[in-house]
């Protein structure tokens, strides 16, 4: 897979697409943390950047990369992306990060398509933690099936992976612990 230019035409349509996606898997994450961020920072955070209540309209904190790739030469007529991204909300102390990826599919005729994965979420992050990421390390096509090699970064582990992607999914084939703190 090759890393895709901010800039590139490609990669802002890609933001675009995903941006109204990531604004509702974010408000899932919220009303699940409600509770939890009752004494920290956070609450206030989110508060002041969605109103009173959960789910009022957003101020318009930008849907930013942190990385996109996709697959060299299409597949079956369409292109794979593997997408990376954040919002950065002001605090005090440190910013508060909320990050998730994405698995997309582009189409033969440009169309794009969001793959379903079991674990899509929006994580929230502040001074003390780092939000975990996938890299994809290779490909394999056999037959119509094709494969994705690579390896997760969390906080304070990594692991090995092998996705297998589907026509409108992504399914975890295996994983394999390689360690943590």
């Amino acid at each position: 897979m090759r890393r895709l230019d901010p800039a590139e035409a490609e990669t802002k349509s890609l933001l675009t697409f995903l941006s109204p996606r990531f604004d509702a898997l974010e408000d899932v994450a919220l009303h699940a943390k409600q509770d939890y961020a009752s004494g920290l920072e956070l609450r206030e955070v989110l508060n002041a950047s969605y109103g009173a209540s959960i789910g009022s309209p957003r101020q318009p904190i930008p849907l930013k990369l942190h990385s996109a790739l996709r697959n060299r030469n299409s597949i079956g007529g369409r292109n794979l992306f593997y997408v990376e991204v954040f919002k950065q909300y002001p605090a005090a102390s440190c910013p508060i990060v909320a990050s998730s990826s994405f698995w997309v599919s582009k189409g033969p005729m440009g169309s794009l398509m969001l793959l379903n994965q079991n674990d899509t979420s929006v994580g929230f992050f502040d001074c003390g933690e780092k939000a975990g990421f996938f890299t994809p390390l290779g490909m394999v096509v056999a037959g119509n099936v094709i494969y994705v090699l690579g390896q997760s970064n969390g906080w304070e582990s990594e692991a090995y992976s092998i996705l297998e992607v589907l026509d409108d999914k992504v399914r975890k084939v295996l994983d394999v612990g390689g360690g943590g703190c």
